[in-house]
């Protein structure tokens, strides 16, 4: 940290300042002399009917020119321009010349071109500076020499044009001129204009910042978070103890590793439940119970949020101890006697008997339960079965509590036809599957 420090100081004591210089420019332009708009007061595209029969068609009088030009800058805002122009044209004799006008509009007239040349400068003021914006217009007026057979005319210039930045030192260059004076005329051009120059560096002094570091931790107290405790740069000047990438201000267990989910503390067990609040750091477990695993008090397999009987262990039946063979076979047998009138919820006569057998060994057995469990074969719609067969579980529950069976020992619930023990289309099949079945527990 030092030796960074150390450069920094070396080299902050010197600036380089680099800029390019393009003060000079040369273009390439494809030009164009229009004579006949000020003759006529009828610019760029006409109407013409064509002598030869061919119809009307539309047609632009203008004469192409080549012109080179070089550019100074003066200022950033202003330039000074020299350009020369070459054509091949036919110059009108005045500013009205008929015989021109009768020319430019007539294809099988005679018509005389004779080798044009012009010299012209000019200034040209830049509304926006062209090498910080891509399109910078500009507002352009000097003098120009035409010269060409029979004679020589000056003019003054004035005119529009905008340079379109191509790259950091070639534009894109579009003007048009109006000339005043000689006889008067428009110019158009589109060219290529390069800046060239050298380049310049500039070294230049400076004063050597002073960085104020209170901690001495190589972190500026202009950055630093905790300025007057010593820190690593990574957490902004501030210390990280465990270096977990949690500052010690925000870190909730500082000298152990851990998660910013868990505010710097770790998850030894990977439970999701920070070590900090966690009752079992080093076993999975859940929020409910503090982090720790779903007790098992008779540690039976089953653990208490699914054993039905949590403090009597059974390896089996749910986690409650398996009834007696006998006493299963004994309700079984009874429950076969437990009859109801066709389509009905009433018992018959004979049931009763049955129920009271079914009652007897309830009493005899005070640790039992009992679900009572109706279906029916599938004869009728399925919504009426499943009623008819809740109606008949219900029943014989009621009738369980009449003779002294507390309902906490008791449910009932009917399964309509959905449980079949038989074949549904015989009546031998479907006469087995209406049954009322007691299935004992503890």
């Amino acid at each position: 940290m030092k030796k960074y420090y150390f450069l920094l100081v070396i080299l902050s004591g010197l600036n380089f300042h680099i800029k390019a210089q393009t003060k000079h420019g040369i273009g390439i332009h494809f030009g164009a002399f229009d004579f006949y708009g000020p003759q006529t007061g009828k610019y760029f595209l006409q109407n013409r009917t064509l002598n030869n029969g061919d119809g009307q068609k539309k047609v632009l009088y203008w004469d192409p020119a080549i012109r080179v030009s070089y550019w100074h800058e003066l200022h950033r805002m202003l330039d000074l321009s020299i350009a020369g122009t070459i054509s091949q044209l036919h110059y009108p004799a005045s500013s009205k010349d008929s015989l021109f006008i009768k020319s430019k509009n007539n294809d099988l007239a005679v018509k005389q071109a004779f080798l044009f040349g012009s010299l012209q400068v000019r200034g040209a003021f830049n509304f926006l500076d062209r090498n910080k914006y891509f399109a910078a217009p500009y507002l352009t007026a000097g003098a120009n020499m035409a010269f060409r057979k029979g004679g020589s005319s000056f003019s003054v210039p004035i005119g529009l044009g905008v340079h379109l930045k191509l790259a950091q030192q070639t534009f894109f260059n579009l003007e048009s001129q109006y000339h005043v004076g000689g006889v008067t005329h428009l110019f158009h051009s589109a060219g290529l204009i390069y800046r060239f120059g050298k380049k310049e560096v500039v070294e230049r002094k400076i004063e050597t910042p002073v960085i104020a570091d209170a901690d001495n931790d190589g972190t500026p107290d202009a950055t630093d978070d905790c300025p007057s405790i010593p820190g690593r740069k990574e957490t902004k000047g501030c210390p990280d103890t465990d270096g977990d990438g949690i500052v010690d201000k925000m870190d909730d267990c500082p000298d152990m590793a851990g998660k910013p989910v868990f505010k710097g503390c770790p998850d030894s067990d990977g439970d999701g439940i920070s070590d900090k609040t966690d009752a079992c750091p080093q076993v999975m477990g859940i929020a409910k119970y503090n982090g720790c695993p779903v007790p098992d008090r008779d540690a039976d397999g089953f653990n208490d949020e699914i054993d039905q009987c949590p403090d009597e262990a059974s390896n089996s039946n749910k986690g409650c101890p398996e009834v007696a063979a006998a006493i299963v076979e004994e309700v079984i047998e009874a429950a076969k006697g437990v009859n109801f009138e066709k389509n009905k919820s009433v018992l018959t006569n004979a049931s009763f008997v049955n129920l009271d057998k079914i009652v007897a060994i309830l009493s005899k057995n005070p640790e039992l339960k009992v679900d009572i469990e109706g279906h029916t074969d599938n004869t009728g719609s399925a919504e009426r079965n499943a009623f008819l067969s809740q109606q008949r579980a219900d029943v014989c529950k009621k009738y369980l509590v009449s003779k002294g069976i507390s309902e906490s020992r008791i449910s009932s619930v009917g399964y309509g036809d959905i449980k079949p023990i038989a074949d549904n289309s015989t009546e031998e099949g479907r006469a087995q599957n209406r049954r009322t079945e007691f299935i004992l527990s503890k």
